[in-house]
């Protein structure tokens, strides 16, 4: 959870993580059905969906009011089951997600390729990098961490044609080399 400031006082913005919405038998998947509920649960108790470019908006200024009960939606990995499984159920709801993508799985047959992220986007869905290769940042050189994140933008930048500011680090996986080039990138 993010600590937040804004409004009548101090409050925190919940940040749930998913990878996949389908019927793949994985400790990473979440069946459409619960994907609903959660949705169906977080919209009864009062919770509103806030952007990528919503939540860093408010980090740069503090002043920017956020709905009163905001929650931030991830998915990691870019699956293709979050275009044809989440991305439907997100907008049932009226509800936007972010979602954290391995470029070098772009043109694979069990991801998102880049017609779907632009769909996805003109939904109100935000990207951001999840690195080339999906490899612990953290143990990487320093010229491999570079490359991992500079490239992932370059090219998600190209697909989106707007800047990506944000990046997910896979495996949870970093250091104080990893934060240093991510805040220059």
């Amino acid at each position: 959870k993010l600590p937040t400031s804004s409004g009548a006082g101090k409050r925190q913005i919940p940040i749930l993580v998913y990878h996949r919405v389908g019927y793949t038998t994985d400790n990473f998947t979440v069946t459409p059905e619960r994907f609903t509920t959660d949705l169906q649960t977080l919209q009864r108790r009062g919770y509103s969906t806030i952007s990528l470019e919503q939540l860093q908006i408010f980090l740069d200024d503090r002043n920017i009011e956020l709905p009163d009960k905001p929650i931030l939606i991830t998915f990691d990995d870019g699956y293709i089951d979050n275009f044809e499984n989440a991305y439907p159920i997100l907008k049932q709801y009226g509800m936007v997600a972010t979602f954290f993508v391995i470029t070098d799985k772009l043109w694979t047959g069990d991801r998102l390729n880049p017609e779907r992220i632009v769909e996805m986007a003109k939904g109100g869905m935000s990207f951001g990098s999840h690195t080339v290769s999906h490899r612990r940042l953290g143990e990487l050189t320093p010229g491999e961490i570079q490359d991992e994140l500079a490239i992932s933008k370059a090219v998600l930048e190209s697909v989106l044609g707007k800047t990506v500011n944000a990046v997910a680090y896979p495996q949870g996986s970093y250091n104080d080399s990893v934060i240093a080039v991510a805040q220059n990138l």
